[in-house]
Parts: C-alpha cells; sequence; structure tokens
C-alpha cells in the first residue's frame, strides 16, 4: 500500500510539474481576454497541421514542401491573444508576465527584438534538444499579442529548415 501512495504522489508531482509551464501566460490570457477589442483563441493541432500543409501546396519546391508538413506535425496546441488598439495592457503589465515566464514557469528566453516601439520577446521550454513549449510576447505603442504554442519541435529541425534567419 505504501508504494502506491509514493507512486500517487511522485505521479502527481509530476502531472503538476508539466502544468508549471506557461501557466503564467495562461493566467493573463484569462484576466485580459475580455479587454474591448480582444481576440483570444485557442487553436488544436490538427488545425494547425492543416494550416502548414495547406501553406506547403504554394511553395514550388518540394524540399520546403516536405519542411513545411514536418514542422506541421511537431505542433499540438496553440492559444493567442491580440489587442489591435487602445490597449489597457501596460508596460508593468507586460514586464511582470516576462518576469513571471521566467522566474515562475521556468522558461528560457530565447531571443528579443526591438523595432520602434514594439518589442518582441521569445521565449521557450527545451528537453533533450526538444522544444515543448515556446511563447511569444509582443507589444506595441497601442498593440498587444501573446501566443503559446505546445510543441514536440526538435530543435535541429528549426536549424535544417534554412530559414532567412539562419543565413545570418
Amino acid at each position: 500500500m505504501r508504494q502506491l501512495s509514493i507512486f500517487t504522489l511522485l505521479f502527481i508531482l509530476g502531472f503538476n510539474a508539466t502544468l508549471n509551464a506557461q501557466r503564467s501566460a495562461h493566467r493573463f490570457i484569462d484576466h485580459f481576454k475580455n479587454e474591448n477589442k480582444c481576440i483570444a483563441m485557442t487553436i488544436p493541432g490538427y488545425m494547425i497541421r492543416t494550416g502548414f500543409n495547406f501553406a506547403a501546396k504554394f511553395s514550388d519546391d518540394d524540399a520546403e514542401q516536405e519542411i513545411y508538413k514536418s514542422l506541421g506535425k511537431h505542433f499540438k496546441k496553440m492559444r493567442f491573444m491580440a489587442i489591435e488598439e487602445d490597449s489597457n495592457i501596460t508596460n508593468s503589465n507586460v514586464a511582470d508576465l516576462l518576469s513571471d515566464l521566467r522566474e515562475s514557469d521556468h522558461l528560457e528566453e530565447y531571443v528579443k527584438v526591438r523595432d520602434g516601439d514594439t518589442r518582441v520577446t521569445v521565449f521557450m521550454k527545451e528537453d533533450d534538444q526538444i522544444i515543448e513549449d515556446l511563447v511569444i510576447v509582443i507589444k506595441g505603442e497601442e498593440e498587444f499579442a501573446l501566443v503559446i504554442f505546445k510543441t514536440d519541435l526538435p530543435l535541429n529541425l528549426l536549424k535544417e529548415a534554412k530559414f532567412s534567419f539562419n543565413d545570418n
């Protein structure tokens, strides 16, 4: 009986740890999704794969078509929120979100880009060269977007994809 209790406890702790990743981003969306002019949506993996397959049909290069199809297979779910104008999300709200993603959710800041008043920050959680969680935060002067991906995307697949940002 004691072994069963220990196994159950370890299972619950492991399950809870997997739920912790991205939790701050989901709470952020839940809090602000009723904002004026806000769009919030969850897209299941099969729809993401369909989108990648559709995009592949517009490529003339067979190798590029295979890359699209291969990438699409690794996306399990996407959740996003976008506010185009008159956003009540302050720089302080965004700073708190970024801090929570780093400290509470233990996501690694992968890249940060700034163009004028627009800032883009990409976070990810990687385990054994597999990207499990990908979070993109975009904050402009009047607009805001937050995109959360649940994936099992091999890091080397991105490197092999030969995107334009890999050529620099």
